[in-house]
């Protein structure tokens, strides 16, 4: 894998994390004076006039308040959310969808409060109803993400390699 393919962990000036950004990203907010190397990664990357170490964890040079920032909403984010299971019967599934608690079609909205994850067997039975309709249960009520436990949840999930931005998602 090349180098330039690698993430990097962004820290708020708090050392919060804020967010997984990629590598070109990360070289180009260093370069702009953005953001500071808090931990590299071992590589280089490498210009005909410069080297420069690969970071793994940036910091930014200023604070961004997190209470100001949300989880964009998206099916991959309700997925993650939702844990990677059906929020009807709770199967972990791979091919999971989206499915809208109170239909569209009887004035529900496309929110994170009215969208869960679903196994298509379940989004097949309840069809164009609400949950009580099709005699099903939810497991747990839609809500919103707060902005730093899921950041923190998800790249714990996915940290791979990355075992050195462990102690920055204050995992240890």
């Amino acid at each position: 894998m090349s180098i330039l393919n690698a993430n990097v962990l962004m820290l708020n000036f708090s050392y919060e994390p804020l967010a997984v950004v990629g590598m070109r990203k990360a070289v180009g907010m260093l370069y702009t004076g953005k953001v500071e190397t808090v931990e590299a990664n071992g590589g280089f990357i490498r210009s005909p006039s410069t080297a420069l170490e690969a970071p793994s964890v940036v910091r930014l040079n200023w604070y961004i308040s997190p209470a100001k920032r949300r989880i964009k909403f998206n099916r991959k984010n309700v997925i993650r959310r939702d844990g990677g299971r059906c929020m009807y019967c709770g199967r972990k599934s791979e091919s999971l969808t989206i499915d809208h608690v109170t239909p569209l079609s009887m004035g529900g909205k496309h929110d994170w409060g009215n969208v869960v994850a679903c196994c298509p067997e379940c989004n097949n039975k309840k069809a164009d109803r609400t949950p009580v309709e099709a005699g099903l249960t939810l497991i747990a009520k839609p809500t919103e993400p707060s902005f730093l436990p899921y950041i923190q949840k998800i790249y714990a999930a996915e940290l791979g390699e990355n075992h050195n931005w462990r102690k920055y998602l204050f995992l240890d």
